[in-house]
């Protein structure tokens, strides 16, 4: 289904009815507090219903209608939205339903055409095959981690406070970005997000500079092969040219950290060829694979939850997501 759904195709409606979850519906909609119009307003406002991109009572106005319809009802924001001016408030929203498009799912033997196989028999074998991939892969990882954190648990040695720094930003990066996917921004403090981060950011910085004296002693390098494989995905990922991924390396003196992300992922994989891997009861492991999948939920919960726990220490109110 996963598959079918990338694959779809977007079209507008034929029917003259009222959306639903899983349809993607084009609305302008105003926002009102005691009939004064705010400015927290959309044009040609592209929506999915039933995916979590807005306010339940929002979604209700505008299933509500059918298109050409206009709408309002009340709706209560979030203390935590991502608009203080608005945060707490129950307001006014107005909503003109312009279009709906619906999801059009390909059947498998339209599936086949598109990946260019040979019947639908195929197509099944390679998706188990990729399924099959992607679990040992999990597995793998889960097994590398294990030896990389037995190592750390065994050297000691100077880290550099930049380095430090560097892992900091990082988590404290992501953490805002997974929150802002959620429509929600940071209550904390720079310092209480240094504090939260400050013992991982060490244990990854210290990662790093284990895993690089590994590949030095282990003589590995860096090839322009490498160095394409890593341009090409982020090329892939960013719709760009390939190019253009290496000119904002370049640009940016950016190359020797590739470079050093390249060697470390070599390390661990060359410290996995070496292990001596004891057998693991296959339960233990599927259920540190499960952990291993669901690790980004786990993270973004933990977000929330540091949230949850600055509001009701601080009673202010954080910014949460738009409809």
């Amino acid at each position: 289904e996963r598959i079918k759904k990338e694959n779809a195709k977007i079209e507008p409606t034929p029917e003259d009815r009222k959306p639903v979850d899983g349809d993607i519906v084009i609305i302008d909609f105003e926002t009102y507090e005691e009939d004064k119009p705010l400015d927290f307003k959309g044009k040609d406002i592209e929506i999915a219903l039933g995916e979590g991109q807005s306010l339940k009572e929002f979604e209700d106005i505008i299933k509500s209608l059918k298109p050409g319809e206009k709408g309002e009802g009340e709706v209560p924001f979030p203390e935590d939205f991502i608009n203080p001016d608005i945060a707490g408030k129950t307001l006014v929203m107005k909503v003109h339903l312009k279009n709906i498009k619906e999801r059009k799912l390909p059947t498998e033997e339209e599936l086949v055409e598109i990946y260019k196989l040979n019947s639908v028999d195929d197509l099944r074998e390679n998706i188990k095959k990729s399924l099959l991939n992607f679990k040992e892969s999990i597995e793998k990882s889960v097994v590398q981690e294990k030896i990389l954190e037995e190592l750390l648990s065994k050297v000691d040695f100077p880290i550099p406070e930049s380095l430090i720094e560097d892992h900091l930003n990082y988590l404290i990066e992501r953490e805002k970005q997974m929150l802002e996917q959620k429509g929600k921004r940071l209550s904390l403090s720079d310092e209480e997000l240094k504090e939260k981060y400050k013992e991982e950011a060490k244990r990854l910085a210290k990662g790093h500079l284990l895993l690089l004296e590994i590949a030095k002693k282990e003589e590995l390098t860096v090839t322009d092969s490498d160095f394409y494989k890593e341009f090409l995905k982020e090329a892939i990922q960013l719709g760009v040219t390939i190019d253009k991924v290496r000119e904002y390396y370049e640009r940016n003196n950016l190359m020797q950290a590739l470079r050093d992300r390249i060697l470390v992922d070599k390390a661990i994989e060359k410290l996995y060829e070496y292990a001596n891997i004891e057998e693991v009861e296959e339960h233990e492991l599927e259920e540190e694979t499960g952990d291993k999948v669901e690790s980004e939920e786990k993270e973004e919960a933990k977000a929330e939850e540091t949230q949850k726990e600055s509001d009701e220490a601080s009673k202010e109110p954080e910014e949460t997501k738009q409809s």
